[in-house]
């Protein structure tokens, strides 16, 4: 899976993108959602799982919060998107179609922050 900042060349803009991943990694990343919408997770460091390749460096920490902070940038190339329990269940929830190795398309994810978080199977969104 590769994960990567677009700061512009889209109205959607700025993003991270998550994309081209296959199903063993769509997987684990739901259950690592799903992990932080039931609280026994506090935050996943996305770079650090395997499988993961950061593009350009780019760093991403999801946390579970008290409320919807959304994705904001922490320093150049880290960020960190908080939300709270339901928000994160409902995005494992958007996560399932991507399971299938058939799936296309993209899925915005949350754009509570100023940073949309997207899924795409290809990269295109």
């Amino acid at each position: 899976m590769k994960l990567e900042y677009i700061h512009s060349g889209s109205p959607d803009c700025p993003l991270i993108r998550l994309y081209e991943f296959n199903a063993a990694e769509i997987a684990r990343l739901r259950a690592l959602v799903q992990s932080l919408a039931s609280g026994s997770l506090p935050g996943i460091v996305v770079d650090e799982l395997d499988g993961v390749k950061a593009i350009r460096s780019c760093r991403l920490t999801l946390r579970l919060g008290s409320r919807d902070e959304g994705m904001r940038a922490r320093k150049a190339d880290h960020f960190e998107c908080v939300l709270t329990s339901l928000k994160w269940d409902q995005i494992e929830g958007l996560l399932e179609p991507f399971s299938e190795s058939n799936s296309e398309g993209f899925q915005l994810l949350d754009k509570s922050g100023p940073i949309s978080l997207v899924i795409s199977r290809d990269g295109r969104w």
